[in-house]
């Protein structure tokens, strides 16, 4: 007697949570995850253009505006021209309004949209929010950590081409 045949998912070893998100990204939406990474990502960038007005501003973390109710911790070079942070902050609030009607959409077109803007700032964004003390090798731990769970990767030479 023949055992019966393994179902599709024990053959694999796929989860169904995992074949569900293969279906959704071939119908043009992305899984949950890559949501999740896009609103840890959005949620930084928020709190490192907090802190950059803070610094802008000269004012304590105590007096400057706080995220979640917690005194923004300053970790910026105090000696930084101010011109450079003021370039530096248009940058971010200009990027931040192009990625604040993408973020936290299931539409592999609007995910698509949010990665490419993200990728091009993410390491200016990481560099006000940690500090000038913060290494390489920090700031990279840092984003991955931001990332896990991101599904879309953006080709910048495919994107150029069009």
């Amino acid at each position: 007697m023949t055992s019966p045949q393994p179902s599709r998912f024990q053959a694999s070893k796929e989860t169904a949570y995992e074949y569900l998100n293969k279906k959704a990204f071939n119908w043009g939406y992305v899984p949950h995850s890559d949501v999740a990474a896009q609103t840890r990502c959005f949620t930084y960038l928020e709190e490192s253009i907090a802190k950059l007005e803070a610094q802008i501003l000269n004012q304590s973390p105590e007096d400057s505006s706080s995220i979640n109710n917690k005194p923004v911790d300053l970790k910026i070079d105090p000696n930084q021209d101010q011109d450079i942070l003021k370039t530096l902050k248009v940058t971010l609030l200009s990027t931040y309004n192009l990625v604040k009607p993408n973020y936290g959409s299931y539409s592999m077109r609007n995910a698509k949209m949010f990665w490419s803007y993200w990728d091009r700032i993410k390491q200016s964004v990481a560099k006000v929010h940690e500090g000038s003390g913060a290494t390489e090798e920090q700031i990279t731990k840092i984003l991955d950590e931001l990332e896990v769970g991101r599904y879309i990767s953006v080709d910048f030479s495919e994107e150029n081409k069009k």
